[in-house]
């Protein structure tokens, strides 16, 4: 909602969710039981959330970090490194004087794009498994129209395959900086480091430096260079060692933080549930088809313990065993790539419906352990054709529920 504030400047007033609806990572910022390097990416989420309910109105100024920071219940420091993250992901920028605050910004398709190519090339992926993963979102677009989650997986992709091609062309796409990185010393910097990380360095758990070295290296002041480590933070690259011999040091990264860095492009772009979960429903397919495929005993066995534990489980466990199961099918695919668009695309339809969530009913838990066994027993007999039907039978008992109860199940 709008409120006009003194000067006569039209403001945005953010109001958080009630935690109670908000799910597991929200609750606990209200408890205080999340690590303190986990609550300023945990604020920016919820400061996300908020601007999306609002419709995400570009160009729209918020309020300052302290009135802010009282309405989220944080502290003003919390806030500000909060603020620091949206500007780092091109969602917004701090606007300082009389009529500071939050200025929202669309988060640019270019800059989503190298946060989710520099993901897959930190975490080991391989240009063949990228390859097919854009075969494969790219061969079943309809009609040549790109919804937003296709189009900034398959730009993702592209980045990701120019690091391999002849060097000038990944040069040329080095040197083409999202306007939001550039205009900032910080951001800047993070990616000038973010390009000589490689996987290995990663797996090896490089050091990077002191911040001091790294101040003198990019030439930099130190609130800077501690900035533009945080940003490498939050995309999950580095940890901060503390003590005499500590440092900052490279690590592997883990999905999360890439699927944290997308929302607020999918959100700004307008991507619909709909679009989002038919891919990830195409993917589901293609995952249980492989399995099935397979014949493996050992993946069998997996998927038959987790249907299993599907059928004597209560309430939301039969809905995170089920996505167990699924992640399961998807590691057993083979394609890391197209694993993380899933869980991308997923994670955005639970942010993006988690609100006034519902309890989930019986008749849905039975409908759903039921049309999984039909899917497992499918892949235990090899049979792909049935693994497939099963699936959709799963898609087709989601389908089937109100939003309130697909925000619940998510």
């Amino acid at each position: 909602m709008r409120t006009i504030d003194p000067g006569g400047g039209a403001r945005l007033v953010l109001e958080p969710q009630g935690v109670e609806t908000r799910g597991p990572e929200y609750a606990a910022i209200a408890k205080g039981s999340v690590a303190p390097w986990r609550l300023g990416p945990a604020t920016a989420m919820a400061l996300e959330d908020s601007i999306q309910r609002e419709g995400w109105p570009e160009g729209a100024v918020c309020e300052s970090e302290k009135t802010m920071a009282e309405h989220f219940g944080v502290g003003v420091r919390l806030m500000r490194q909060a603020f620091r993250i949206l500007q780092a992901r091109g969602a917004g920028r701090p606007q300082r004087g009389r009529n500071g605050g939050l200025v929202v910004l669309r988060p640019d398709l270019d800059a989503a794009a190298a946060a989710l190519a520099d993901n897959l090339r930190w975490g080991g992926v391989t240009p063949e498994e990228v390859r097919e993963a854009r075969d494969v979102l790219a061969s079943s677009q309809a009609g040549g129209a790109v919804d937003p989650g296709r189009a900034l997986a398959l730009a993702g992709f592209d980045r990701f395959l120019a690091t391999f091609a002849a060097p000038s062309e990944a040069l040329r796409m080095q040197l083409q900086l999202p306007e939001t990185i550039r205009a900032n010393r910080a951001s800047h910097m993070a990616w000038i480091i973010g390009q000589g990380i490689t996987h290995e360095r990663c797996r090896n758990g490089d050091r990077l430096g002191s911040l001091w070295d790294l101040t003198e290296k990019h030439d930099v002041s130190l609130a800077v260079a501690i900035d533009a480590i945080r940003i490498l933070e939050d995309a999950g690259v580095v940890i901060c060692v503390k003590g005499r011999s500590g440092g900052v040091n490279l690590k592997l990264p883990q999905s999360e933080a890439v699927i944290a860095l997308m929302h607020g492009y999918l959100a700004a772009a307008g991507a619909a549930e709909e679009q989002c979960v038919a891919v990830c429903h195409q993917l589901n397919i293609r995952a249980a088809r492989k399995a099935a495929e397979s014949r493996s005993a050992k993946l069998v066995a997996l998927v038959d313990d987790l249907h299993r534990r599907m059928a004597i489980a209560k309430g939301e466990t039969v809905m995170t065993t089920w996505y167990e199961l699924q992640k399961t099918l998807h590691d057993h695919a083979g394609n890391r790539a197209l694993h993380l668009i899933t869980r991308c695309l997923a994670a955005y339809t639970v942010r993006s419906g988690a609100i006034d969530a519902q309890p989930l009913g019986p008749r849905f838990l039975d409908n759903m352990v039921q049309a999984t066994g039909v899917m497992v027993a499918a892949i235990r007999a090899g049979d792909a054709a049935a693994a497939e039907q099963g699936q959709c039978l799963t898609r087709r008992v989601l389908d089937e529920r109100s939003p309130a109860q697909r925000a619940a199940a998510a």
